[in-house]
């Protein structure tokens, strides 16, 4: 006799490989969304600090850029979002950021700094820094921004380990 219907076990692998792929199209879209937010950070802190140093070279004035959480004062965290502003606190632009899914570390020589100040020259009033983002979970950051003497700034990606070797040749971590 002929069947009309599905067996139960013609239904469970119709459903079990209904569910592997709808894990994976969801660790995919994790994945792109977690690239997506790690790309808009990096193209914000890199047109922050060409802001910021071409502003106060047409200003003839120091300019900072900084982290900031309310967008108006140098506070918070830089995955917050940051500003940059003149001297007399006028902020000249604003980059705001919300549920960022990872921390933004910088560090800037000499050591103590919290903030970056481009002089009237272009030339950043540090010697050199770096900021660099890591995903929370995280060994190793997934890139990084140095910036030199001149102001000149450039990305770093991982190497074929993953890792980022820093100016010192030491490597960044999370």
């Amino acid at each position: 006799m002929k069947s009309l219907g599905f067996s139960l076990i013609e239904i469970l692998i119709v459903l079990m490989i209904v569910t592997v792929l709808a894990v994976g199209v969801s660790l995919s879209l994790k994945s792109f969304w977690q690239n997506a937010q790690s790309n808009t950070l990096r193209t914000g802190i890199l047109q922050a600090m060409q802001l910021a140093r071409f502003s106060a070279i047409s200003h003839n004035e120091k300019i900072i850029l900084c982290k900031s959480n309310n967008q108006a004062t140098c506070d918070g965290d830089w995955q917050d979002g940051f500003i940059v502003q003149r001297k007399n606190s006028f902020v000249l632009h604003a980059y705001h950021f919300e549920n960022i899914n990872g921390k933004i570390f910088s560090r800037f020589f000499p050591k103590g700094r919290e903030t970056l100040e481009f002089l009237p020259n272009g030339w950043p009033e540090v010697q050199n820094g770096t900021f660099w983002y890591c995903n929370k979970h995280e060994k190793y950051p997934r890139w990084a921004i140095m910036i030199n003497r001149s102001g000149r700034a450039r990305e770093v990606f991982p190497d074929a380990d993953g890792r980022i070797i820093d100016g010192r040749h030491q490597v960044l971590g999370c």
